[in-house]
């Protein structure tokens, strides 16, 4: 009788630590990432180039991110010195930000090239392939750098 007690109380701690976890991961600390409006960026005419996530972040998800930040960096350093392009990651778990998921059609991390023109969205892309893609980083930074250059293009 003693060790069926224990175990139920083992499991019972386990579960309610469960649940604080995923409370704390839901509504914890608030994490900054600025949105579109935060600094006037929507009053220019540009590029945005979004990473998308939210609040839990696995290694694959970091090198989503990494690989697109390093391939706009190598591949259009005067495209975002000018802020003909830029560069955001956006939390989309944060209230300000979940109309993205819906805007986008996002169903998990995603990159999102977004066309601004007088403060009103022109036109906008998933980079879909980017899942595929991440275990090669040389394909990926490729991928992302060609659809960015037929983006601009257009």
């Amino acid at each position: 009788m003693q060790p069926k007690r224990l175990i139920t109380a083992v499991l019972l701690l386990f579960v309610a630590g469960s649940l604080g976890f995923v409370l704390v991961q839901e509504f914890g600390s608030s994490n900054t990432s600025p949105t579109i409006t935060d600094r006037g960026d929507d009053l220019e005419d540009r590029v945005i180039a979004y990473y998308f996530h939210g609040k839990a972040r696995c290694a694959t998800c970091q090198k989503l991110e990494a690989y697109a930040e390093e391939a706009l960096k190598t591949g259009f350093p005067r495209e975002l010195a000018s802020r003909q392009l830029f560069w955001r990651v956006t939390d989309t778990s944060l209230p300000e930000n979940r109309h993205f998921l819906m805007d986008y059609q996002l169903q998990y991390q995603s990159v999102v090239l977004v066309e601004m023109k007088g403060g009103k969205q022109q036109r906008w892309h998933n980079l879909d392939q980017i899942w595929q893609k991440v275990g090669d980083k040389e394909d990926y930074i490729a991928y992302v750098q060609d659809e960015v250059d037929q983006f601009l293009a257009e």
